[in-house]
């Protein structure tokens, strides 16, 4: 819906971190074990050091914080650095898919709660934050950007204070698929200092923000997944969602053909599928004809398509909401 004012990380002075937050702010506190930080060989030494920033959203009645770069090209010098010229920067920010999807999941959240959920190229995590703001039982966020997950993870702590998420783990160069921490140290105090968790810190209830609060119950990771990888797998889900995955060729197929791999087998798994209309309508007609008339085990139908007009921007922005329930 409307987008609100966007600003930079401004870390409040009584805790020990640097007054702007940046990248490698992050992953010093997370990694402080080595001078090089252990999180070197998950992002590709030297650490990137884009300044943060915080966008605010407001879908479906409430105002959402999204942790971002607040410099694109910024990551792109990083890109170029680091000699990752097939890279690109559209996980920086949010995109209409984003928002559609995220006031569908608000709105009816019957569609998640209780359920085991991933968002699938989850870029700075709007959907997955939704989910388990809906009552997900358990969120995975999926991509192949480590910067990304970082930024997804940071997001999910500035809305929702007694959160617990796997963040320090994941900038471990051998991440952990199952473990979950809550934050410690002097990452406790990055967190502690994002402004908008500082905000929601005096409305919560919890008397321990960091592992036994109301939400603890909830589980929210993230994991690396490259869907151009043809061995990726991930693990069960009841629900997958996807916004705006479809936005090159080759990746159709491919998309298409992990999903059913990452969905439970048993009948009512759900792909929820954010596409923008005007954007490549081809890769979604032909997305549809593989997904829906493969061979595979598991079998799909498509139960509706709904049309969202995200306002970002001062624009209405079409989005098809795609609903896919196996059979």
């Amino acid at each position: 819906m409307a987008l609100v004012l966007s600003s930079p990380f401004r870390l409040t002075p009584r805790f020990n971190v640097p007054q702007q937050l940046n990248f490698q702010s992050v992953v010093m506190a997370c990694c402080p074990a080595t001078s090089g930080g252990a999180g070197a060989a998950a992002i590709d030494a030297p650490f990137p050091s884009f300044q943060l920033a915080e966008q605010h959203f407001l879908i479906n009645g409430r105002r959402l914080t999204v942790i971002q770069p607040k410099d694109v090209d910024e990551v792109i010098d990083m890109y170029i650095e680091q000699g990752r010229l097939d890279r690109d920067p559209y996980w920086c920010r949010i995109w209409p898919s984003a928002i559609a999807l995220a006031e569908e999941i608000l709105a009816n959240p019957e569609h998640v709660r209780g359920l085991r959920v991933c968002d699938l190229g989850a870029g700075l995590g709007l959907a997955g934050l939704a989910a388990v703001l809906a009552g997900a039982s358990e969120v995975v966020l999926y991509d192949r950007e480590v910067q990304a997950l970082v930024c997804a993870l940071l997001t999910v702590h500035a809305n929702i204070p007694e959160v617990a998420t796997n963040l320090p783990l994941v900038l471990q160069p051998t991440p952990s698929e199952s473990a979950v921490s809550d934050p410690r140290g002097s990452f406790k105090d990055v967190v502690k200092a994002l402004p908008s968790f500082s905000k929601r810190l005096e409305q919560s209830d919890s008397g321990n923000l960091f592992g036994q609060g109301s939400l603890m119950t909830r589980i929210v990771k993230a994991e690396l997944l490259d869907w151009t990888d043809k061995k990726a797998h991930g693990h069960n889900f009841d629900v997958v969602l996807a916004c705006d995955v479809l936005y090159e060729k080759l990746a159709v197929p491919l998309i298409a053909d992990l999903v059913p791999r990452l969905l439970c087998t048993h009948p009512g798994a759900k792909l929820l599928l954010a596409d923008p209309v005007e954007r490549n309508p081809r890769n979604r007609e032909k997305f549809l004809q593989i997904f829906l008339e493969s061979s595979s085990v598991q079998r799909f139908e498509l139960e509706k398509i709904e049309e969202q007009r995200p306002h970002m921007d001062g624009s209405a922005h079409p989005v098809k909401v795609l609903h896919f329930k196996s059979v």
